[in-house]
């Protein structure tokens, strides 16, 4: 279908004119892959390598990326002649420019190094984690609306997000784990009723998102919900761990031999720093009025390191639209829905605990949501369009929009936020 081509074709051009290094903590990432390589063995905390500017994450992201670094022989970020910093580009915890490398004119005009070619081709298996999460959101909305206009507003909804394009271009463990709690997000509409096997294969997929990022164990208590109202017997529920332990139970174990903890995140704090400090920078109030702010404005916008964001103007229309699909979920009353809500709201309030402690108020976290927010949305969308009775939209129209959007989004990258983050005017 045009749709999901004109996405992919957004998510290569969002790879391509992203300069290397300039979407935040992706040279952490990349550095973590390079490590695996050529040391093939995950980082201990206990002595972490921490001049080696490695991101302390679980291996299951890098798998894929580890023969990219191979098959390149790209170099390491710590290799003086890899890529330079900007001077000055950081003051305290203030960045004053939009790009935080310096690029050469071979990089903008697709002349790339070493280093170039396995970005690149590392943020294509990113592009594809994300066209699979549109193909999902699709197929979820269609198994729950049974309505295909309905399946195309939630596509359209989530595929032209700068934000998603963004996060499914650049080298980042969040688009792996998106993909994975869109896949439980599927089978849990899809199935009806839960048998072992089902069950295995849940907690499998639940444990992946574990060992990519340690939220992803936070699904689990979503999977429990529904096998909870699905009624699953006791075979059930023994399939879903053991399959959260086949995949999983090796990392846990690890972590409690070397660590003493199952997710090891007292070291990983203690690698990454904490908030408190912030919290006595900013005060209590100021501190979260900026994160919901902040996880507002990062849901839609804020790319590379400055960051590149959207217009007041264009967050204030954005915050209308959603306010519009609230009130209609509020009229709608539809039982269904209920549990999307439940799983969204004790998402986002883990996220408001673990953001205490961790460097961050990016949404991006919020994403592995989203096919119940895409949901959310369109159906209060739809509401709000019975309720004012206007007329159905005809696939012309829609793919009109399809069209529009896509232009719109190119036009944004490429006018707007990559000269900046090249450190340019324009092209």
């Amino acid at each position: 279908m045009m749709i999901f081509v004109l996405i992919f074709m957004n998510l290569l051009l969002w790879n391509i004119f992203t300069p290397i290094f300039e979407a935040a903590d992706e040279p952490g990432y990349y550095q973590q892959a390079y490590f695996l390589a050529h040391e093939r063995q995950m980082p201990n905390l206990n002595n972490p390598p921490q001049n080696a500017g490695v991101m302390t994450y679980p291996p299951t992201y890098y798998l894929p990326l580890v023969p990219i670094v191979w098959l390149t022989q790209s170099p390491s970020i710590n290799d003086p002649i890899a890529i330079q910093e900007r001077e000055n580009f950081r003051q305290g915890w203030r960045y004053q420019k939009f790009n935080r490398f310096q690029h050469s004119s071979a990089e903008v005009y697709w002349r790339w190094d070493k280093l170039g070619w396995a970005i690149r081709l590392m943020r294509l298996v990113a592009n594809l984690w994300g066209i699979g999460t549109i193909i999902l959101v699709y197929l979820t909305a269609r198994q729950l609306f049974s309505n295909e206009n309905k399946a195309m507003l939630a596509t359209l909804f989530v595929g032209f997000n700068p934000m998603f394009a963004h996060l499914n271009s650049t080298v980042i463990v969040v688009n792996l784990l998106i993909f994975l709690a869109s896949l439980m997000w599927y089978w849990l509409i899809k199935w009806r009723s839960f048998t072992f096997k089902k069950a295995v294969v849940l907690g499998s997929v639940i444990g992946l998102a574990t060992i990519t990022k340690a939220t992803g164990l936070l699904l689990l208590p979503i999977a429990g919900t529904r096998m909870l109202m699905t009624r699953a017997e006791k075979k059930d529920w023994l399939g879903l761990v053991l399959g959260v332990g086949l995949t999983a139970g090796w990392w846990f174990v690890r972590n409690i031999f070397l660590y003493g903890s199952l997710l090891a995140t007292d070291k990983v704090i203690a690698t990454t720093g904490t908030r408190a400090f912030m919290i006595q920078q900013l005060g209590p109030i100021n501190y979260w009025v900026g994160f919901f702010t902040s996880q507002w404005a990062t849901f839609w916008t804020g790319y590379g390191w400055s960051a590149v964001y959207f217009s007041k103007t264009v967050l204030g229309i954005l915050l209308v639209l959603v306010a519009l699909a609230i009130w209609g979920i509020a009229k709608s009353r539809e039982k269904k829905l209920r549990f999307f809500i439940g799983a969204v709201i004790f998402w986002w309030s883990m996220l408001m605990m673990a953001h205490a402690k961790f460097p961050t108020f990016h949404a991006k976290d919020l994403y592995p949501m989203i096919i119940p927010i895409s949901l959310l949305v369109v159906a209060g969308w739809d509401r709000i369009w019975q309720i004012g009775k206007l007329p159905k939209l005809g696939n012309r129209w829609l793919m009109g929009v399809i069209l529009i959007l896509f232009l719109i989004n190119a036009a944004y990258l490429l006018l707007d936020v990559s000269p900046k983050l090249f450190g340019r005017q324009s092209f």
